[in-house]
């Protein structure tokens, strides 16, 4: 008669003290003890109680700041800057020198998760709700990725990371990367647009709606595949 083989105890790898694994049926706690490794099972409510013990906490949230949180892709936030007049670094269309020119920009919205860092243009104030559109400037890719060229983005993206990237993103060098499809009136270069413009305010009905008037919820959400850690939207 051959016997069962009797059941392999949990371990631990060498460099780990304890260790939470999910199991078929709950979870285990596993915790070094000496030699030997202590298992204990736990129930979702002994698990929460465990977690709520570990201090978590935003730090002062910088101005513009409307959601934080933490999913599978990792630490993410989302800041909005309000309607302002700002100095830019421009290319001219056809040329290689750079300009500065003074630029009234929409309000921007920028969100950062992981390494990538993503920004869009609203119409009006921010809300759940708003529709998408792209700033009507270039060194944006497509799916709204900023294109930083030479620039080296924050590591961070935390509410205080980002806030830096969207100052990084509006202090750069707007050359000729990705300046179509970014103004209505001119959808071949939006610079000839900003230039014709010369400081005055950028036309709302001038601005090309992204991924076809996605809303600001629906992006961060795709985007962040948003968990219930998340503080949603400050008004």
């Amino acid at each position: 008669m051959t016997l069962p083989e009797p059941p392999i105890p949990p371990s631990l790898p060498a460099h780990a003290d304890a260790a939470l694994l999910f199991v078929e049926g709950g979870l285990l706690w596993l915790r070094r003890d000496g030699p030997g490794v202590r298992v204990k099972a736990l129930g979702p409510q002994q698990l929460r109680a465990a977690v709520s013990e570990v201090p978590v906490d935003s730090g002062w949230l910088p101005e513009g700041v409307k959601r934080w949180g933490h999913g599978p892709g990792g630490a993410y936030a989302l800041i909005v800057a309000p309607p302002q007049t700002r100095t830019l670094v421009l290319q001219r269309p056809g040329q290689s020198r750079l300009d500065t020119l003074e630029v009234s920009l929409p309000a921007l919205a920028m969100l950062g998760i992981r390494r990538d860092f993503y920004v869009w243009a609203l119409a009006g104030a921010p809300e759940p709700g708003s529709r998408l559109f792209y700033p009507p400037l270039p060194n944006v890719h497509d799916d709204g990725a900023v294109c930083w060229g030479e620039n080296h983005p924050p590591r961070s993206t935390t509410s205080g990371g980002v806030a830096k990237a969207l100052e990084l993103f509006l202090a750069s060098a707007f050359t000729d990367a990705e300046v179509d499809q970014r103004s209505r009136s001119a959808s071949q270069d939006v610079r000839a647009q900003l230039f014709a413009l010369a400081g005055a305010p950028f036309p709302v009905n001038d601005l090309v709606p992204f991924r076809r008037g996605e809303t600001l919820t629906k992006a961060v959400d795709r985007l962040t595949r948003r968990t219930e850690h998340d503080s949603r939207f400050f008004n």
